[in-house]
């Protein structure tokens, strides 16, 4: 069974207990389970169209993944319209539609990129800053300049708080609290409530009491299932069947509650699920080293010492490094090779975030060395205690990769010329790899007014799903880039209005 490690290491946690108590009863039109993005964002737009909202979160604080999200997808909102940028929403429907190989729905993901403009004026008007804004990605894409908090997880400046998942969840908060919008936090939804085929609330459990909270409506917003191997294991097995290292950016405490609870009704569960993942990754580890590792100047092997795939040709490599002892590899550098791997970060730093500084890089190193993520030593026969091999067999693998530069052809995996570099230049180092994903998507199985189905394909009525939660407004392929958190703020908009539609027809 996968091993997983956790992005932000100390900085996560699992589940809480949830002993729950007697019993309170407690009514309203729509319950939200979940107070991340999603969440957050159907609790208030339920709101301000006038419904009853509570909102139950299972951990201290409301965020979730989405506190860590980078950029906002929008293609057409009267805010870029009027700055002069185009209307991207065609172009980007026909590349989802492209990349996934026509298996998404086709209904929900154009109702979905349709409103991403409507979204982001609606964020405008709650007082975005869009004064501390950037676009990239043919002005689709919206990422915060920089950061407005003091810290940020993760020693990473694309990932909050302090950028567009925390700046937007700060908006959501900010009306949650204002508005005395009721949120249980530490309270665990165990079940939904039905009656005569219609969902009709939530029992739940908190630390000192127990809720029966009726509702007209359910908007099931609890994230994927990044933190549970079982599900992993179920739903992905392709990625996850292994008894390998896997880390991950997605917070433990994803373990797809709500995906369970809608199965146990009926619903249908495991259409076009979906993982980012990447096979070369350094993470949990410093921002600094995680820079350098993206730049392909070193020799990559296993724990045999062998080398297993191209270097620059990693990509998409996520199964040779499954397949490699405990799913495990480490690059190799020496001095001269990580400094000017180094110097590349710092030159190419993706999507304009803050680049790694010089200042960092040997704090980080020695602190990692001590942490046991990467090994220093002035032998490459030194390194080879950490990765596990024979001295010789390390000491093979670099001569022969030595050899290649020097005659200017890797015969071997052909890793481009511009790419090689002899390793001969003590300190040495191994720097641990191994394969990441950042976040499950698929779930329950919904329609364009995100209400969920039976596997005939009927609408179970009053329970909708949103964010990781949701499944069919992609297909089994991640991406494309930026669009899960897109979808999360998104779906939850949508489904604020289809929920309270519903509770009125209802009434």
């Amino acid at each position: 069974m996968s091993k997983l490690l956790s992005m932000f290491e100390n900085l996560d946690r699992g589940e809480l207990t949830y002993p729950g108590g007697a019993e309170q009863n407690m009514d309203c039109d729509i319950v939200v389970v979940g107070g991340g993005g999603a969440g957050t964002t159907a609790a208030v737009r339920a709101a301000e169209l006038g419904a009853r909202v509570i909102l139950v979160e299972k951990m201290s604080s409301l965020g979730g993944n989405s506190r860590f999200a980078g950029g906002l997808l929008s293609t057409n909102s009267e805010y870029q319209k009027s700055r002069g940028m185009r209307d991207n929403t065609d172009r980007y429907i026909e590349t989802a539609y492209k990349h996934h190989k026509y298996t998404l729905n086709p209904a929900i993901f154009r109702r979905y990129i349709s409103n991403s403009g409507t979204y982001y004026d609606w964020l405008v008007k709650h007082g975005l800053d869009t004064e501390n804004t950037r676009w990239i990605l043919d002005d689709a894409v919206c990422l915060i300049k920089k950061r407005t908090h003091p810290g940020y997880l993760g020693g990473h400046p694309a990932y909050g708080p302090g950028l567009m998942g925390s700046a937007i969840l700060d908006l959501m908060k900010a009306y949650i609290d204002e508005k005395k919008i009721p949120v249980l936090l530490e309270t665990k939804v165990r079940s939904l409530l039905t009656e005569n085929g219609r969902v009709t609330g939530v029992l739940a459990d908190g630390q000192n009491a127990s809720y029966r909270i009726n509702a007209g409506a359910v908007i099931l917003s609890s994230g994927g299932f990044g933190g549970n191997v079982e599900m992993l294991r179920r739903f992905l097995p392709q990625y996850f069947s292994t008894d390998n290292y896997v880390s991950h950016y997605c917070l433990l405490s994803t373990t797809g509650d709500g995906i369970e609870m809608a199965e146990k009704i009926g619903a249908e569960v495991g259409r076009n699920m979906s993982v980012g993942i990447s096979a070369i990754s350094h993470i949990p580890g410093t921002y600094t080293v995680r820079s350098i590792v993206r730049q392909p100047l070193g020799i990559l092997v296993n724990k045999n010492g062998q080398r297993f795939l191209c270097e620059d040709e990693a990509d998409d490599a996520e199964f040779a490094m499954d397949l490699q002892p405990e799913g495990l590899g480490y690059y190799i550098y020496d001095r001269t090779s990580l400094l000017e791997a180094f110097k590349l970060a710092i030159e190419t730093s993706p999507y304009g975030d803050e680049p790694p500084t010089w200042e960092n890089l040997e704090t980080d190193l020695l602190r990692e060395k001590e942490e046991g993520k990467l090994a220093i030593s002035d032998t490459l026969e030194g390194l080879c205690d950490y990765i596990g091999c024979s001295p010789e067999a390390l000491r093979e693998t670099v001569e022969r990769c030595n050899r290649h530069y020097e005659q200017g052809y890797d015969n071997e995996l052909f890793k481009k010329k511009e790419n090689l570099r002899l390793i001969k230049d003590p300190p040495y180092f191994a720097i641990r790899i191994l394969r990441n994903f950042d976040v499950t998507m698929g779930g329950v199985s919904i329609n364009e007014n995100l209400q969920a189905l039976r596997p005939d394909g009927t609408v179970i009525p009053g329970l909708y799903v949103t964010g990781d939660c949701a499944s069919n407004w992609m297909g089994t392929e991640y991406g494309p880039l930026f669009s899960s958190f897109a979808w999360a703020m998104n779906s939850g908009y949508i489904a604020a209005e289809e929920a309270q539609k519903h509770v009125k027809d209802n009434n």
